[in-house]
């Protein structure tokens, strides 16, 4: 499901993260700012102690010395590093089970634009049901016109998110089919998904650009109401870019409704 998909993700980019930190603090020297006396008189010095093939190595340099320079910057970027690693954001979520995850479930009615793409309005829109496509390919109950859209398909359905497939659009004397409107549980609203597939074509690009401008004149925000997917070519669609498409749209629709 999509909260899982954004978790897994989440804790993927967590655990990297982590993983930089410790490994940067740990090829840094430990170093000290200490005090002697030198000539009588006490003296703030900088000590270094690192590791040189396996063999502990001690260093120490005037603090007003210009060799002290590199070390005191080492320094200051240890300790941001530790910082950042003590204070990271919920990374006590990678030693906790999903279970211990809250998450707001509130969706405000104050969305943008929210009523226009609601549950009700989803299940209000027809699907054009073509029976006649010629070496179309079947899944789930409809006919694609294409292998790329009947995988589009078979994600959604991996997402546990609503389709409809081949949607009239009428906009003034335009009436142009949508491909896809997504419903995603976890947001409450649908997506439009259009799908260019013929982007070698010139005439074909014409009429994908009167599409588009379509839309922004009915003011579809492209990446929270509508996304687009090209295809330069055959076998020219990565079905993960898809997914990182619509998982981003899913997170805007979240963080536009709490």
């Amino acid at each position: 499901m999509i909260s899982a998909q954004f978790y897994k993700l989440a804790l993927q980019f967590r655990s990297r993260h982590l993983k930089f930190l410790h490994e940067r603090i740990g090829s840094l020297p430990t170093i000290y700012i200490g005090k002697r006396k030198m000539n009588g008189k006490e003296v703030e010095v900088i000590r270094v102690y690192q590791n040189v093939n396996g063999t502990s190595k001690r260093l120490q340099f005037n603090a007003a010395s210009p060799k002290s320079s590199k070390w005191k910057l080492l320094m200051t970027e240890k300790a941001a590093l530790l910082s950042r690693e003590n204070n990271l954001e919920f990374k006590s979520y990678l030693n906790n089970p999903l279970d211990k995850l809250t998450v707001n479930e509130h969706i405000s009615d104050q969305s943008l634009h929210q009523d226009q793409f609601s549950k009700p309005v989803f299940d209000s829109l027809e699907e054009l049901n073509d029976k006649n496509i010629q070496g179309g390919y079947e899944y789930d109950g409809h006919l694609f016109r294409s292998k790329s859209e009947l995988m589009m398909a078979q994600l959604f359905n991996e997402l546990g998110m609503e389709y409809k497939y081949e949607i009239l659009f009428v906009s003034g004397q335009s009436r142009y089919y949508i491909y896809f409107a997504v419903y995603c549980p976890e947001t409450g609203r649908f997506f439009f998904v259009e799908h260019f597939g013929r982007m070698s074509d010139e005439n074909y690009r014409i009429r994908t650009f009167q599409k588009i401008t379509c839309y922004i004149q009915n003011r579809f925000i492209e990446g929270l109401d509508i996304l687009y997917t090209y295809e330069l070519s055959e076998g020219g669609f990565f079905i993960d870019v898809l997914k990182s498409k619509v998982l981003s749209i899913v997170a805007a629709q979240l963080m536009i409704n709490h």
